[in-house]
């Protein structure tokens, strides 16, 4: 782990304290939105594209393609390294492609997190995606960006319930909102009244949700942030006791899942490659 940070001039963070100043401030702030502002358009317009329905030849995504791909091999072949992947708040699977991509084939997604609705909750989200877990039946890693984060520890939380967390191997959580968003965007957000973008503010009921999960389960998380944080969290509301968490350079909140030449970018493929074993 120490090798992977240092070739990407990162930090490694195993308890709160070690976060000392890489945490929240206004320079990271105002970096992540002015580069969260250049990707806006690419984004509102991939929203709207999947809402009304795309026609276009691309709908045969490259997800479809390996989903029919591992559907094909043995049962322990497409098992051991499966890696799902969970977009965050208003994003789809395709906005991870790139990362996708880097990682080979044994990535795949769930179909729940295409054409979502703005509305939608993280618990029930979360619980959507437990289900699915516990009804395949077998071991996955999960990689989450953002919101996504936040779902993926909601789930964790009721697999832990229902006695079912053996089937997680490992969780990377790329800029989590594991305590909601930093505090800045936290004031602003809130006085839009809508519910599923209170999930993501501070000691919500869905960041009051995981906070039950066992040390055993918390080992199995790693997290990816930026120092001083960007537009939308930051290593301070990323971080999860028990957990390791890797702080990279500052790159932005969306700029980090889609640019392949950032050290965030590097470090999460690397970090993945080196924690999953993935069939030959």
């Amino acid at each position: 782990m120490e090798s992977i940070a240092y070739a990407h001039g990162s930090r490694i963070v195993r308890n709160r304290g070690q976060i000392n100043g890489m945490g929240a401030n206004l320079l990271g702030l105002s970096k992540g939105m002015i580069e969260d502002a250049i990707a806006l358009p690419e984004l509102l317009s991939s929203y709207l594209r999947r809402r009304l329905g795309d026609t276009l030849p691309h709908m045969n995504s490259r997800f479809e393609i390996l989903e029919m791909v591992l559907a094909e091999k043995p049962p322990d072949e497409k098992q051991n390294g499966k890696i799902i992947l969970i977009p965050g708040y208003a994003a789809s699977p395709k906005h991870l492609d790139k990362l996708a991509y880097h990682l080979g084939d044994n990535v795949t997604t769930h179909p729940h997190f295409e054409k979502r609705k703005l509305t939608e909750r993280v618990l029930n989200d979360a619980k959507v995606l437990a289900e699915n877990i516990t009804l395949d039946g077998i071991r996955v890693n999960i990689c989450a960006h953002s919101r996504g984060g936040l779902v993926t520890l909601c789930a964790m939380q009721l697999l832990q319930d229902w006695q079912q967390d053996h089937l997680i191997s490992n969780v990377f959580l790329l800029s989590p909102t594991s305590h909601g968003l930093r505090p800045e965007i936290t004031s602003i957000v809130q006085q839009l009244g809508i519910g599923a973008i209170e999930d993501l503010c501070q000691r919500s009921d869905a960041v009051n949700y995981w906070q039950r999960l066992s040390s055993a389960n918390r080992a199995k998380i790693h997290i990816v942030s930026q120092e001083g944080g960007d537009g939308f969290t930051s290593p301070d509301h990323s971080f999860v006791e028990g957990s390791t968490m890797f702080v990279t350079p500052h790159c932005g909140h969306q700029k980090s899942i889609r640019d392949p030449s950032t050290p965030f970018f590097k470090l999460t493929v690397d970090l993945i490659k080196h924690s999953v074993v993935i069939p030959n």
